[in-house]
């Protein structure tokens, strides 16, 4: 239960981690579709 329990706080730190870069990322992707929308 101990690893288990620590491995499961690794993942929700890799995933913490990686989050805003990944949200911030799709939010980009977003914006330039529509952008393009816009302008077409």
């Amino acid at each position: 239960p101990l690893n288990g329990a620590l491995d499961s706080g690794k993942v929700a730190a890799v995933f913490g981690w990686r989050a805003e870069p990944w949200e911030q990322a799709v939010r980009r992707a977003a914006g330039q579709i529509i952008a393009e929308g816009l302008d077409a």
